[in-house]
């Protein structure tokens, strides 16, 4: 549903079943994929975000270190919408300038491929950074923004083992690494307008809103993981070169193809013929 979307959950359906052809596929109504989305909920998914979670740069990733330290940074995102429920405005009260009440979330990212090295805070808590810094290590850069710069959490960030870079002038030299926090920014900006192209999520309710923020965050996972590994696979490439609006395409094009996900061999028999044993 992520990577469709513009449309409704008949045709996100659609697309993932055109590349089955000549096999018996359900028909379910709009109504019952619907259901059992609410029936799964959004442990499974966030349970998937666990698995990709991590810190995919190696030491030659450009932007992804300086010096013998990981380039990591929080920030916060406050311009995600969701419909005007009942329910959702009861849940997050504040609206966004078109009407829409708007979630706000706090995420550590490793600036050079973009990624989360673990799962943020539910999509509700706004001053959540404390609750990820037991995701710093003794080997990471924090680069700081000025909305963490308290005495506190410095003094927390540091008992961490980690370093703090923060910007001690309005305009910091090119060759200065604090500019690699603003990669934070395109990260949000590729959820809001590139994966969701500036539209509103789809959930009426916290429970789907919250599902819906781990898919999106398991998506951006997933794709930015592979363009690092795209870049790795050209020594020198910087991974900037690399287009996650080429690498969200090509995601949708290989699901609704559904290139290789069907055995050349049916299941259940050997490459001669011959059946095979237990199921």
């Amino acid at each position: 549903m992520c990577l469709s979307s513009e449309v409704g959950y008949r045709l996100v359906r659609d697309k993932l079943t055109v590349g089955l052809s000549g096999m018996p596929v359900v028909c379910p109504s709009a109504k019952a994929l619907r259901d059992l989305r609410r029936r799964i909920g959004s442990t499974p998914v966030r349970a998937l975000f666990g698995v990709l979670a991590g810190l995919p740069a190696l030491p030659t990733t450009p932007g992804g270190r300086f010096s013998a330290y990981r380039m990591v940074s929080f920030d916060g995102c406050s311009s995600l919408r969701v419909p005007a429920s009942e329910r959702n405005r009861a849940w997050l009260g504040r609206t966004s300038q078109h009407g829409y009440p708007t979630l706000e979330a706090v995420t550590l990212v490793e600036t050079g491929p973009r990624t989360a090295p673990c799962s943020p805070p539910p999509p509700r808590v706004t001053s959540c950074a404390h609750r990820l810094l037991h995701l710093l290590r003794p080997d990471m850069l924090m680069l700081r923004d000025k909305g963490s710069d308290s005495n506190a959490f410095l003094a927390a960030v540091t008992d961490t083992g980690a370093q703090v870079l923060g910007r001690a002038t309005q305009q910091p030299a090119h060759a200065d690494p604090h500019h690699q926090r603003w990669e934070h920014e395109s990260t949000y900006c590729a959820l809001r307008h590139t994966i969701m192209n500036g539209r509103n999520l789809r959930s009426g309710d916290p429970a789907g809103i919250e599902q819906e923020m781990w898919s999106l965050l398991t998506l951006n996972q997933a794709l930015r993981t592979v363009m690092v590994a795209a870049a790795e696979s050209l020594p020198g490439t910087d991974r900037d070169c690399c287009c996650f609006g080429i690498a969200l395409h090509t995601a949708r094009d290989q699901v609704i193809q559904a290139t290789g996900v069907i055995p050349r061999t049916p299941i259940g028999t050997h490459s001669s013929g011959c059946s095979a044993t237990g199921s």
